[in-house]
């Protein structure tokens, strides 16, 4: 029976990428808790799904733990678009961590940008713009980091 519960944990992270794509985040939480209390490691972007709905709720150290977990499924379990998701968690794992160095976190950034991916995850997970690298996301490395992801 722990398959039937993998599926309902997925099923239930599709349903909190629904609403988080809608930017409904109050809705991606209530659905992204229900699938973590299913299953806490359905699947990597269920995974970084759930870590970046940390970080727009201000909550760093909740947030760093799931960018963890992602890059442990991912060395784990090989899938497409792998390369872009562990730039993605090194990225926020950097930032969360308080690395105040723009460029290096422009050059993940960057990299990211130039590999080929699907669009939905680019679109989901996107990397802040390089002002606000510049700006916030230096100035943030706390529970302030809300501020340099924009929608």
């Amino acid at each position: 029976m722990t398959w039937l519960r993998g599926i309902k944990g997925l099923v239930l992270s599709l349903v909190a990428g629904y609403f988080f794509d809608r930017q409904d985040l109050e809705k991606a939480r209530k659905w992204m808790d229900r699938s973590t209390a299913s299953d806490p490691a359905v699947d990597a972007y269920a995974v970084a799904t759930d870590a970046i709905l940390h970080v727009l709720e201000g909550r760093s150290s909740a947030a760093a733990q799931r960018f963890t977990d992602c890059l442990e499924l991912i060395d784990r379990l090989r899938f497409p678009n792998h390369k872009y998701l562990k730039i993605f968690c090194e990225f926020w794992l950097k930032v969360l961590g308080g690395h105040t160095l723009p460029n290096d976190l422009e050059a993940l950034a960057t990299e990211a940008a130039g590999l080929p991916t699907d669009k939905w995850l680019k679109r989901r997970f996107r990397f802040p713009p390089k002002a606000s690298i510049q700006k916030n996301v230096v100035e943030a490395c706390s529970d302030s980091v809300l501020v340099a992801y924009d929608f």
